[in-house]
């Protein structure tokens, strides 16, 4: 399980992983650039008023405390909500960094985990027969702990050595909460749990909204490890029980990155899109969403085309508790995944298989075989 925080920390280390190859994206679309004025002034067409992805102005936001010293960086939106959505505080922690549903977020709840957990060890093995980024390593190993009310307290992940002269990938993200279970700050470790390479902080509007989520390097480390900081900036707006969410991220000399996601009623991400430049100007443009049936259990992850039309796609099926039991590309190939549970219905044992396609033959062929299993303990 990699939380959210998690993934947005690849950007702060030099190591950074390709992704799986079954979570393949849209190709790349290369957009013209657009001065603020051109924005400002730009009107959806007819069609894109039908959709839910369409840019319009967005309001402006609450107005910040605690501003940490420096120039504000410009957050100018090139994605924007619909227009009638009603600005609001950024204030749903659980879904703030819960916006994809291959990954999570701070709280046990929107897990969905069973009972009140303490703490979950999770072994991964990795008996992979192709070339992918999963053979860096056999395995890891990863601990999380939870605080009694189901708040996040860290997450711990060693990679499984191959010999022992190979170097044990090591990192570690620690929470800090107030009394309202809000994240104050996230000490990041890499390589060595001894000293953390950096420090995430939050901080938050005079109405409770989370305005800001930024990093801190360590000076007191030479190190390599920690890259500069990173600044993400939050906007949230709400119509007729959706909830619509903007981050605007910014990384010094390196990429600049906005996202958009939006929740149903029932908290579920239905709908992402992205726009990231790096440091040579170039764009990426990635739009998705995700399918639901009347019981809020996800169906089909969709990826689109800038016009919104769908590209590629990943039909999900599930089983009684709720978990993935096959993921099947629109190309044919296909995952599948069986489990074990405990007597309070959380899986301890689970397997995945994955089918590929042969590039001589086009034939399904066993391309990757991983299992994990879980040592669940529970407050009493």
């Amino acid at each position: 399980m990699k939380p959210f925080l998690i993934i947005l920390l690849s950007l702060f280390f030099v190591l950074e992983c390709e992704a799986q190859k079954k979570r393949r994206k849209p190709p790349v679309v290369l957009l013209q650039p657009k001065t603020i004025d051109e924005i400002k002034s730009a009107e959806p067409t007819e069609r894109e008023k039908d959709s839910i992805f369409f840019s319009v102005p967005a309001p402006k936001t609450f107005a910040p405390i605690n501003q940490q010293p420096g120039i504000l960086k410009s957050t100018f939106d090139t994605i924007a909500v619909p227009a009638q959505a009603n600005l609001c505080p950024c204030n749903r922690i659980d879904l703030l960094f819960a916006t994809d549903k291959m990954t999570g977020g701070l709280s046990a709840k929107y897990w969905k985990f069973k009972g009140n957990i303490k703490k979950i060890l999770t072994t991964e093995k990795r008996d992979t027969t192709m070339g992918y980024w999963e053979t860096l390593s056999p395995g890891e190993v990863s601990e999380q702990s939870f605080s009694p009310e189901g708040m996040l307290l860290y997450t711990e992940t060693r990679k499984t050595k191959r010999t022992d002269s190979d170097m044990e990938l090591y990192s570690k993200v620690a929470y800090q909460y107030d009394n309202n279970n809000k994240p104050l700050k996230a000490d990041v470790y890499f390589l060595h749990p001894s000293e953390p390479v950096a420090t995430l902080k939050f901080d938050y509007n005079n109405d409770g909204g989370l305005y800001k989520m930024y990093s801190e390097k360590n000076t007191n480390l030479n190190k390599g490890g920690a890259a500069d900081p990173v600044e993400v900036y939050f906007k949230c707006w709400q119509q007729n029980g959706s909830y619509y969410m903007l981050q605007n991220m910014f990384k010094e000399n390196i990429r600049e990155q906005q996202s958009y996601y939006i929740f149903d009623v029932n908290g579920n991400v239905i709908g992402k899109e992205e726009i990231e430049n790096n440091k040579y100007k170039t764009k990426r443009h990635t739009k998705e969403k995700y399918l639901y049936n009347v019981q809020g259990i996800l169906l089909r992850h969709s990826f689109l085309d800038d016009d919104g039309s769908e590209r590629n796609f990943i039909a999900i099926t599930k089983d009684s508790h709720g978990n993935t039991t096959k993921e099947i590309w629109s190309n044919g190939e296909y995952n599948e995944y069986k489990y074990k549970y405990d007597a309070t219905g959380n899986w301890i044992w689970k397997q995945q298989t994955g089918y590929s396609k042969n590039i001589f033959t086009s034939k399904l062929e066993i391309s990757v075989r991983m299992t994990w299993q879980r040592e669940i303990e529970y407050y009493k």
